[in-house]
């Protein structure tokens, strides 16, 4: 017998009962979904991620593809008429990426092709997690949105799991365990809480990162509390102190490694320049930009490198230290 059970993460505390009917009955094979594993002795784990999604707006396989065929579905669905336009590939592409492929937000953001263009829904998405929500009434409330998708989620976090899922939030591209330790003051064991309940993903043998729309959802809770100042000042000192251990090391044999590792972080190192300005701390943004010159012209990224040690120089005055401000002239 196949025993089969959706959404299995609000019945932790009596998981036993799985262990007992198996031991009890071997022939029975149980299959569930869960947003966090059950850590039982007997489970096998696999991930499901979202749907796959196409190489370019120009494949020639564009339409085939899972994510954007069931886009097209919706979009027919909710507007008798609707027609694939060649200025929409691009639109549901960046759609489909934005929500990594989650077949409901899919759906929610499908349903407004009835007033909006997909580049209009393109936008909207990219301001705020609110607007991927339907008022369907066959359907259960926590499926009418992605944030009651998330509520369900947050509730079933403890006070510590959510205050270090908000501080992460503040990460860009994603991150490093070296990183969280310095950003977050929290150790292993909350990074591995929240990989087994599904929220962060692993991108790589040492890299992290989260969803965006989680990355969203926390970062709107974080911002109503006065820890957004704190984690983003952590998170400046980090990357200060990063790029100033990395210069060095670009100009030696070993530079190719590095300014892959920079391009990796570079969405970071952006963020810490943003919030070096806007919180006003005149000297990390003089050490920042004075680490980050090599990189922008070995990566020809000159024009925004210019602009950002122009923007320094007209944020320090006479008083910032000699030195660093002697550097971002230089």
């Amino acid at each position: 017998m196949l025993l089969v059970l959706d959404n299995a993460e609000h019945l932790l505390d009596g998981v036993n009962l799985f262990s007992e009917i198996i031991e009890s009955a071997p022939r029975i094979q149980i299959l569930t979904t869960s947003r966090e594993a059950l850590n039982l002795r007997g489970e096998w784990l696999f991930e499901v991620k979202g749907l796959p999604l196409p190489r370019s707006a120009e494949d020639a396989e564009f339409e085939k593809n899972s994510a954007v065929t069931l886009f097209l579905q919706r979009a027919y669905q909710a507007k008798i008429g609707f027609k694939l336009k060649d200025e929409d590939r691009a639109a549901i592409l960046r759609i489909c990426k934005m929500v990594e492929g989650i077949p409901l937000a899919i759906e929610l953001s499908a349903v407004w092709t009835r007033t909006l263009s997909c580049h209009e829904i393109a936008s909207e998405i990219e301001k705020s997690l609110d607007f991927l929500s339907m008022n369907v009434r066959d359907i259960p409330e926590r499926h009418r949105s992605l944030r009651a998708v998330f509520d369900h989620s947050w509730k079933l976090l403890s006070d510590d799991e959510r205050l270090f899922l908000m501080k992460l939030s503040v990460f860009q591209g994603g991150f490093t365990r070296d990183m969280v330790d310095q950003v977050t003051e929290t150790g292993l064991s909350s990074l591995l809480a929240l990989i087994s309940k599904s929220l962060i993903q692993r991108s790589g043998e040492k890299r992290y990162g989260l969803h965006e729309m989680v990355r969203q959802y926390a970062f709107a809770h974080l911002s109503l509390t006065d820890e957004i100042k704190h984690a983003y000042s952590a998170h400046l000192r980090a990357f200060v102190h990063l790029a100033e251990t990395i210069e060095p090391e670009l100009t030696r044999g070993s530079q190719s490694r590095w300014l892959m590792y920079m391009e990796t972080e570079y969405d970071n190192f952006r963020t810490a320049l943003n919030w070096a300005f806007e919180s006003g701390d005149i000297e990390s943004t003089l050490r920042l930009t004075g680490a980050l010159w090599r990189f922008w012209y070995m990566r020809s990224r000159l024009m925004e490198g210019t602009q950002w040690l122009e923007k320094t120089l007209q944020a320090a005055s006479a008083t910032a230290p000699a030195v660093l401000r002697g550097k971002v002239l230089n």
